[in-house]
């Protein structure tokens, strides 16, 4: 004699709350869309680095990714700062 419910019936009654499964699986998807929008987003503002002017390469070259979103949000220009000085072409 066995403990467990014979195998036809469990799997005849199927998940015992399936809006809890769902909601799961949801959560799992945007998650992942949330991790792929910030890796592009990461990698698309490191490109932009590249064709960035020497000194501005230099200063963000170096950074982690959390550290260098924190450098660009303390960067932008807003009511209570001044916009940066764009760089000066030398043609």
């Amino acid at each position: 004699m066995r403990d467990r419910p014979d195998r036809r019936v469990r799997r005849a009654a199927g998940k015992s709350d399936p809006g809890t499964v769902e909601a799961i699986r949801a959560l799992h998807v945007v998650r992942a869309s949330a991790i792929k929008a910030r890796t592009q987003t990461i990698k698309q503002i490191k490109s932009l680095i590249i064709t960035a002017p020497a000194a501005v390469r230099e200063a963000l070259h170096s950074l982690t990714a959390t550290e260098l979103i924190r450098r660009l949000v303390t960067s932008r220009p807003g009511a209570d700062r001044p916009p940066l000085p764009l760089p000066t072409s030398s043609h």
